[in-house]
């Protein structure tokens, strides 16, 4: 007798509450980002039960499946080419990737996933050895994706009624020392000067340089500044009448 996979249809992989499942992009998320992969590992599925002569509905025999990380090296050595199938080595290791994944969710039981640092991974996407490679519309989406991890940081544990009602908008572009750029009332530009910085009504933006914070954070930690600009002093340092 073979062992089956224990989740059958996969349906129990869905969580039970209706709002999650729908926050679960299983097409958008995973099919449509990977399609020409998906078929090769659909295909590899059944060369393998071919191979292994299964008999009635297609499905996985864990028994013939027990090494996953190892034979995932092994085939990653030789990612690039094709096996002496005519499969190839790189659609094996997806194969033994989502084996490995699987089996390790599955026996993780009902435990959370470790809580990430967000404010380390937002800093790595915006790190510029790593951007420097990228073409601008990449650039962007990197740039999205690290104020995404910002913004879950910064919301995430709220409930949604302690959630504030403004924002202020940074503009992340530059900065004046360590003074922060916000986008003025009105329109006109940006300023460092909180007291003249626009409080927004809805979070986010369309340009992906953009950061919304919470006023009533920003407003905790904001510091009174005195424009160098301004200061008026004669040679021995005395201030003019």
């Amino acid at each position: 007798m073979t062992e089956k996979s224990t989740l059958g249809s996969g349906l129990g992989a869905l969580p039970a509450d209706a709002a999650q499942r729908k926050a679960t992009p299983i097409a958008t998320g995973f099919i449509d980002y990977f399609p020409y992969a998906v078929v090769a590992v659909a295909l590899l599925s059944k060369r393998g039960a071919e191979q292994h002569k299964l008999s009635g509905p297609l499905h996985w025999d864990r028994s013939k499946s027990t090494d996953e990380a190892d034979a995932l090296m092994r085939h990653f050595v030789q990612r690039g080419g094709f096996d002496t199938d005519g499969m190839r080595h790189s659609a094996k290791v997806a194969w033994r990737a989502m084996a490995l994944l699987q089996k390790e969710i599955e026996n993780s039981g009902p435990e959370q996933e470790p809580e990430v640092d967000m404010e380390r991974a937002a800093k790595i996407c915006e790190d510029e050895s790593i951007m420097q490679p990228l073409n601008e519309t990449e650039k962007n989406t990197a740039r999205a994706c690290a104020r995404a991890i910002r913004d879950a940081a910064i919301y995430g544990e709220q409930e949604p009624d302690t959630k504030p009602d403004k924002y202020y908008l940074q503009d992340t572009r530059s900065t004046v020392g360590n003074a922060v750029f916000w986008w003025k009332k009105d329109g006109y530009g940006c300023t460092t000067d909180i007291t003249q910085a626009e409080k927004f009504n809805v979070r986010g933006s369309s340009r992906p340089s953009d950061i919304s914070w919470p006023v009533s954070y920003i407003d905790s930690i904001a510091k009174p500044t005195v424009d160098f600009q301004k200061l008026k002093h004669n040679y021995h340092g005395e201030v003019k009448k």
